[in-house]
């Protein structure tokens, strides 16, 4: 029998699982140089709470009674994230402010960056579009 209730230590493993999560992203590089491969590992991060709402909901399916309501599902999933998320919030007070305080504003420069070249590549196809070669093709010039 666990000592704790299945939602204080899913909710906690879950807070815990992305703080390290959070930490493995910053030693690798992706808050500091590699930004780019960050808008893939978002994915994974997502991913995380709906596993351990997953794994509690099913531990508290398999207990004795066996019959789990969706009242009782719903406060089982409502306690794992209340707690995990209390706890990631502290981590990333705590990350923001100590460990890597300047990520938010290369991220922002990095992004003003990309939006840029996009806005340019933009301008290029507009000039395109209203070159000669697309004057054999007045049905499309129309659009």
């Amino acid at each position: 029998m666990r000592k704790f209730n299945l939602e204080v230590t899913d909710g906690l493993f879950c807070g815990l699982a992305m703080s390290f999560w959070v930490l493995i992203e910053f030693f690798l590089g992706f808050h500091t140089t590699s930004f780019e491969i960050g808008l893939y590992r978002g994915y994974f991060s997502i991913l995380l709470p709906i596993i351990f709402i997953f794994v509690a909901l099913k531990e508290k399916q398999s207990q004795p009674n066996g019959i789990l309501s969706i009242n009782e599902g719903i406060n089982v999933g409502f306690r794992t994230v209340l707690l995990s998320s209390i706890i990631f919030t502290v981590f990333l007070y705590f990350y923001n402010n100590h460990i890597n305080p300047d990520w938010i504003e290369r991220m922002a420069e990095w992004q003003r960056k990309n939006l840029s070249l996009v806005v340019q590549a933009m301008m290029r196809l507009e000039d395109l579009w209203n070159s000669t070669a697309f004057e054999t093709l007045p049905l499309l010039r129309e659009l």
